[in-house]
């Protein structure tokens, strides 16, 4: 590609590419650091109660909104915590961002 069409095109979608650059970082860089660091995956419940701690809730707040049991919610941040190498839930969310397994 041509130098004069680099610069159009970037006048044009200059704001969608840098976008796009970004959330493409923000996501392998998460997949490189849980590669490096030999993290299991987390379930998708997991993720979601991690998230709601992440937020702020209590988990029997996340457990009336997802339609679990409190100690249910317990068990799926425990299992979280110990894939993710964390002692604790603060640390447990600060590891799932930094793996970009959750947004805030």
């Amino acid at each position: 590609m041509a130098g004069r069409e680099l610069e159009m095109l970037w006048r044009e979608h200059g704001a969608e590419i840098a976008l796009f650059a970004q959330h493409m970082h923000a996501v392998l860089s998460g997949y490189a650091w849980r590669r490096l660091d030999g993290v299991a995956p987390l379930s998708p419940r997991e993720i979601d109660c991690v998230s709601f701690i992440a937020a702020g809730l209590r988990p029997d707040r996340i457990a009336q909104r997802l339609g679990l049991a409190a100690v249910t919610v317990n068990l799926h941040v425990r299992n979280a915590r110990r894939k993710l190498s964390a002692k604790t839930n603060a640390e447990t969310v600060a590891k799932a961002i930094r793996y970009g397994l959750i947004k805030i």
